[in-house]
């Protein structure tokens, strides 16, 4: 459809690569969808937009897109901050993150996986809390997770209440309006990720001057 409305009518096409995981969007295709995505990378008519350079060479190595068809745009925009940060949280978070102890921030947008694997980190975020709980006795997490998987988030909890940290963990599972009032109170961001790439949250971090340990 996009290719005869751009024929017939005319009009411009942008397509937009929001993620480095080019090969799972090729296994997704069909042949005919190949086949005219085939005739749009070869229209000079046609832009592709990427967040990074890695996606970029991707897209090149994998569908063959030329390199002066590409331009790179980072998915991110700074957050627009209006009122107080209790204002977006909820009154037990809140109220969680006001004791001065430090607290480590995780966000996972849910449990997806890629080539078999956890897209966040998940079971290594955890891993790392448990490791440091060992030197650190006060450190606390906040797990935030706006889709999750409920079966697989219990699991999680029960392991960590059975180690006694119920009440150093609290469990951020449904959508926040805005992230930056975490970024402000919390103390580290930690992206313990083998698979990811970039990362919008990273970079609001680096905003707030909030110290991030992420993988490369």
């Amino acid at each position: 459809i996009i290719y005869f409305l751009h024929k017939l009518l005319r009009i411009p096409v942008v397509y937009t690569v929001h993620n480095q995981m080019i090969d799972r969007e090729c296994e997704t295709m069909n042949a005919v969808d190949l086949y005219f995505f085939n005739l749009l990378r070869k229209d000079s008519k046609v832009q592709f937009i990427t967040v990074n350079a890695k996606s970029s060479l991707r897209l090149q190595e994998t569908f063959g897109v030329f390199k002066n068809a590409i331009k790179e745009l980072p998915a991110f925009a700074p957050p627009i901050e209006k009122g107080d940060p209790q204002d977006y949280l909820s009154p037990d978070l809140f109220s969680f993150l006001q004791e001065d102890k430090p607290t480590l921030l995780f966000y996972a947008e849910s449990f997806a996986k890629y080539q078999s694997k956890e897209i966040y980190g998940i079971t290594n975020a955890i891993s790392v809390f448990i490791a440091l709980k060992s030197n650190i006795q006060n450190l606390r997490l906040i797990f935030c997770m706006p889709n999750p998987d409920n079966k697989a988030m219990e699991s999680y909890r029960t392991y960590l209440n059975d180690l006694g940290y119920s009440k150093d963990v609290y469990w951020q599972l449904a959508p926040i309006r805005e992230m930056w009032p975490l970024l402000k109170l919390c103390t580290v961001l930690f992206r313990p990720t083998s698979t990811d790439g970039d990362s919008i949250m990273v970079r609001e971090a680096l905003l707030y001057g909030l110290p991030v340990v992420a993988s490369d």
